[in-house]
């Protein structure tokens, strides 16, 4: 006698829903440049930081240092680099941080100089926090970043420290950096 196949058992199968593909962090990051502007690369001057933000808030989501640090430099403005002055400085340093842990050079020496507050070198006031401040320039001028090296140099000098500030001075002096050199001769 034949023997009869078990009947097949039917199984529902679930689709699961459609998921949204996310842009590529560097498509994310080319539409945030551009909302930022011509003048953002070289200036961070950005024309239209809300939507950039909302752009590099995506692309550092994924992880993306550099997105980290531009939301850095939109929350404290535009004259952070030339003036270390920051418009939201808890936001900034929470980005910039966030991006140094990554090992972004720029940001950890950004952070050194905002720890140290705006009116730092610009009118001979001391560093306002020089220990957190020399951590993270630290950081950055260990991994050979000259403008740490040379904010180092003048966290030291400030605070009585001359020999090594003189050292971080000929550092930063033997890889080019001038306004070091003036401070060593």
């Amino acid at each position: 006698t034949a023997t009869l196949a078990p009947k097949p058992v039917i199984v529902p199968v679930t689709v699961a829903p459609p998921v949204a593909v996310q842009p590529a962090p560097m498509t994310l990051i080319a539409q945030a440049d551009s909302a930022c502007g011509a003048q953002w690369q070289d200036l961070q001057i950005c024309t239209d930081p809300s939507t950039a933000s909302q752009l590099f808030q995506q692309a550092a989501a994924t992880g993306d240092m550099y997105s980290m640090r531009s939301l850095g430099i939109l929350a404290c403005g535009h004259k952070v680099r030339s003036e270390n002055v920051c418009d939201d400085l808890a936001k900034a340093q929470a980005w910039f941080a966030r991006s140094a842990d990554k090992g972004d050079l720029f940001s950890m020496t950004t952070l050194g100089k905002l720890f140290c507050g705006s009116a730092f070198k610009n009118s001979m006031a001391r560093c306002l926090k020089p220990h957190t401040a020399s951590e993270w320039l630290l950081r950055a001028a260990n991994q050979g970043d000259v403008d740490a090296m040379y904010w180092l140099g003048w966290v030291y000098h400030d605070y009585g420290f001359t020999p090594d500030a003189c050292n971080w001075w000929r550092r930063a002096a033997d890889l080019g950096d001038e306004f070091s050199r003036n401070n060593v001769t």
